[in-house]
């Protein structure tokens, strides 16, 4: 059999949209390196997924966070093509019962033009690994590389035309967890601009918390670390590994802070082009944190579906003969 997977190797989630599967994926972009003779009993899902590949095992997730003194491999801002071979695989969940098939692979990143080459020979081969202790073998024959965030436009226009304007470009705004990616976007679809500005992400507000909220340093009697307050932010706000913590009550008086970060320096690098916006476009998970601040305001428009928009939107061009197998895992 064939599949076709949309892949988004963020910051902070790797998320994906496999063919055979009837939605999407988000995989904390952290793993570990599982010592041969260890002790260890990790428990796995398709968000947790463990991975044997080249006689090493890797353990994906936001449950490797949960074992004390565990040295963890994190996402490096910037450098998308680290360990990418292996995200792959932590996303492309095998079907139930098929052992092997082959794969085509729609992959974004903020330059394409730029490591396109780069992305298919890392990838464009043939894989024999485990999935969660599934036996898999994976031929990727084809690789394309998309802009980033464009695919989260298209996404919208497919599903939501009434939110966005008839005329106007669209300044997309693409949260994630380490960078703010802005695009400005004709009605046609062709990108005039595109800046990403590094650190605008939610690890800004994470690191106001753990550096410049007293009170949090109080409650837990040490310095907050800045990953687990981000793993917070996507689990409810609980910190730590038995969430002893709720930081809930502290994010407002540093919310005003990381928005008037985002719009000013978006704002400065598009001044010439403001004019002619129709809308700013918030996407990607993290615009969640921001959307009661600026939900409502002239030309502010939110994404129905910020954290997969991306993988939605290119996934939507997967060919239609798609049939649900059950995976395993």
């Amino acid at each position: 059999m064939h599949i076709n997977i949309a892949l988004e190797p963020g910051f902070y989630f790797l998320k994906a949209k496999a063919s055979h599967e009837s939605k999407p994926r988000a995989i904390r972009n952290a793993y570990a390196r599982l010592p041969k003779n260890t002790r260890l009993r990790p428990t796995f899902d398709g968000c947790n997924p463990l991975i044997q590949y080249r006689d090493d095992r890797y353990w994906f997730g936001l449950k490797t966070f949960e074992i004390p003194n565990l040295t963890r491999v994190l996402a490096v801002d910037g450098d998308k093509l680290a360990g990418l071979d292996l995200k792959l695989l932590a996303a492309l969940r095998p079907p139930k019962g098929v052992r092997e098939f082959t794969v085509s692979v729609k992959i974004s990143h903020q330059t394409p033009d730029l490591v396109e080459q780069e992305i298919k020979n890392l990838l464009t081969k043939t894989f024999s690994y485990k999935y969660c202790g599934a036996e898999a073998t994976a031929h990727v024959t084809d690789v394309e590389v998309v802009e980033e965030s464009a695919s989260s436009l298209d996404y919208l226009k497919n599903r939501y035309p009434a939110l966005l304007p008839q005329k106007g470009h669209t300044l997309v705004i693409d949260l994630g967890g380490g960078t703010a990616l802005t695009k400005l976007i004709d009605t046609h679809g062709n990108i005039l601009g595109r800046q990403e500005f590094l650190g605008l992400g939610s690890v800004y507000l994470a690191k106001k918390l753990a550096y410049d909220c007293a009170p949090f340093y109080q409650s837990i009697g040490e310095q907050p670390d800045v990953g687990l307050i981000m793993n917070g932010l996507s689990l409810g706000n609980d910190y730590g590994v038995t969430g002893e913590v709720n930081f809930s009550h502290w994010i407002p008086e540093f919310l005003g802070d990381w928005v008037s970060a985002i719009l000013s320096q978006t704002i400065a690098h598009y001044k010439q082009s403001l004019p002619s916006v129709g809308a700013f476009l918030f996407t990607g998970g993290s615009s969640i944190l921001i959307k009661e601040q600026l939900n409502g305001k002239p030309k502010m428009v939110f994404h129905p579906e910020p954290l997969f928009g991306n993988v939605l939107g290119m996934s939507e061009q997967f060919p239609a003969e798609i049939i649900d197998f059950p995976s395993a895992g």
